[in-house]
């Protein structure tokens, strides 16, 4: 079996992604928070490549009511259940492990919210060349 390193190399990794989250992305994310304001008050946020969940949980902890934790790299959604483990539990977090094609807005709308739709979405666009 031929293994794609893309593939492997993408999931090696997800152990550091957290740990190198540099002041750069916190600053950006800083200014989102600032943008958003109170309309993260009890939103319903999409978080597309989600990776270890860095950005999940400062939705948390500005009130966001439920987070769609969305990546197609199992380690990444790994870390997230780890750390915001209380908050899946509770079902604040719902990890989605799949890519965010056309279909998935829709298919989650009618799995978990009824049809109704998301506040903010987030997100992060990878390129492989």
């Amino acid at each position: 079996m031929r293994i794609n390193r893309r593939h492997w190399t993408w999931c090696l990794s997800a152990p550091f992604y957290a740990r190198t989250y540099d002041d750069l992305a916190h600053q950006l994310d800083k200014d989102l928070f600032a943008y958003l304001g109170r309309r993260t008050q009890g939103a319903v946020v999409a978080d597309c490549g989600c990776g270890p969940g860095v950005v999940t949980k400062k939705f948390l902890q500005r009130g966001a009511g439920r987070v769609f934790a969305i990546d197609l790299n199992a380690a990444m959604l790994h870390q997230v259940r780890e750390r915001l483990a209380d908050a899946v539990t509770a079902g604040r977090v719902v990890l989605v492990h799949r890519a965010a094609d056309a279909c998935l807005f829709p298919e989650l709308r009618e799995r978990f919210l009824d049809g109704s739709g998301f506040d903010p979405s987030l997100s992060l666009s990878v390129v492989c060349t």
